[in-house]
């Protein structure tokens, strides 16, 4: 078997890091109530409506509307991650959308969420995946 290109395994460990950033910010909205606090830094494209550090860049979104799309967000990733992994075409057209979704995550995320799709857009990977399907009948 042919090893995986260096990057997609990058583009897998940005997925890793944008999961685990989306579902612990939607658990610590439900148990806690509010946006996971990091500084003054903004970490979406919308912030609490009673926040005093507004952005202009944001938008005021209750937090309680978010917890759960964010949390199905982060959990579809593995799925997602595992039909690339298996050549599946449909998995490549998702992570494709993951990403875009995740540039709703400023700074770091937005920066992440370019670097994978960069990373999907390889020949290396695009070649790799391509093949892997095609050797399993997929």
């Amino acid at each position: 078997m042919q090893k995986p290109p260096l990057s997609l395994i990058l583009l897998s460990v940005i997925a890793i890091l944008l999961m685990a950033w989306s579902v612990v910010n939607s658990l610590h909205i439900l148990w806690f109530g509010s946006y996971l606090d990091v500084g003054d830094v903004q970490l979406l494209w919308f912030h609490s409506p009673e926040n005093e550090k507004i952005s202009p860049l944001s938008l005021p979104v209750d937090p309680g509307k978010v917890a759960w799309p964010f949390l199905v967000f982060g959990l579809t990733w593995p799925g997602v991650l595992a039909a690339l992994w298996l050549g599946m075409p449909w998995g490549s057209r998702c992570v494709v959308g993951l990403f875009v979704l995740s540039l709703s995550i400023l700074g770091l995320g937005t920066l992440l969420s370019l670097l994978g799709l960069m990373c999907h857009t390889a020949a290396t990977t695009r070649r790799w995946i391509t093949q892997f399907g095609e050797a399993h009948g997929v």
